[in-house]
């Protein structure tokens, strides 16, 4: 352990200092910094380390559930792992990360995850336990691949978290583990402040049937469609739609179960897995793809 530095649980007090250390690590904008605050920080939840009265590094954790055989077990999302700069090279974060690893583990917790920001970091995390990729799929398009799509007899309608859960079921029912979002948290990714140029759609056909949803982002003039359910063959049915939906969008980036699409689809690490139950690591994983 670093001389002097003291692990864990924020304090509501040190908000400030928490939001200062993530201006000084990621630069965010000050509305999805807000809105992060406001809708996902929680003191009890968010790991610190303590250096001469000051908080030298943070991470947060945001629940989830891993689904296994149909019964949700406790999970976390690790966010925002950072280090004030006056603090960096003392392996803080290295050590706030096993702090935190103890906890889960104690309560019973069955995995954390975490996103690193670049493919290199991936390497740096699995020295840390996590040790298990999640592979997807992406694909990218132009407006005018998908624009030409006959779609006039389908329709695009807004989510509700119902809809989200069973569709999503559907489509990733042959994992035997599904990390996700619990329906609510699921529809809540939609409607924060900080996804306030998104939307969470459900492709409907003519017949009201269901078919399939997609979970969009819309940044300057590309849509990223964050998580995409729906069968291959109605694939180029609901990104024709999309493409109408944002007459704005220029280029269409997409994310996918890795065997989704086998002909427009590259395959990378998503995340990083640590476990805490071990007889669960070797079951394939589907994880939603709505994180960042």
């Amino acid at each position: 352990m670093s001389a002097g530095a003291v692990f864990g649980f924020a304090q509501k007090r040190q908000t400030d200092e928490l939001k200062q250390i993530w201006r000084l690590c990621f630069g965010a904008e000050q509305s999805y910094l807000d809105s992060f605050f406001d809708h996902y920080y929680h003191p009890a939840r968010t790991a610190v380390a303590q250096k001469d009265g000051r908080v030298a590094a943070m991470l947060f954790l945001i629940p989830m559930q891993a689904v296994f055989r149909d019964k949700a077990l406790p999970a976390y999302y690790i966010y925002g792992v950072g280090t004030h700069p006056d603090f960096r090279g003392q392996g803080l974060s290295t050590q706030l990360l096993e702090f935190t690893h103890g906890q889960l583990k104690r309560e019973g917790c069955a995995l954390s995850v975490l996103v690193p920001a670049s493919q290199s970091l991936f390497e740096f995390y699995r020295n840390r336990g996590y040790d298990r990729q999640v592979i997807i799929g992406e694909a990218a398009f132009q407006k005018e691949e998908l624009c030409s799509n006959d779609c006039a007899h389908d329709r695009l309608v807004l989510a509700d978290a119902k809809e989200l859960s069973q569709l999503r079921y559907r489509h990733f029912a042959d994992y035997p583990l599904r990390l996700e979002w619990n329906a609510d948290d699921t529809l809540r990714l939609a409607q924060t402040q900080a996804y306030k140029q998104s939307g969470a759609f459900v492709l409907q056909n003519v017949q009201g049937e269901k078919l399939g949803y997609a979970m969009c982002v819309l940044d300057g003039n590309t849509l990223l469609v964050q998580e995409l359910a729906v069968e291959a063959g109605n694939f180029f049915r609901l990104a024709g739609l999309l493409s109408k939906e944002y007459p704005k969008a220029e280029k269409f980036h997409f994310r996918f179960r890795a065997d989704y699409l086998a002909d427009y689809v590259a395959q990378r690490p998503y995340a990083a897995v640590r476990w805490y139950r071990p007889e669960l690591e070797q079951n394939e994983i589907a994880m939603t793809m709505v994180l960042e």
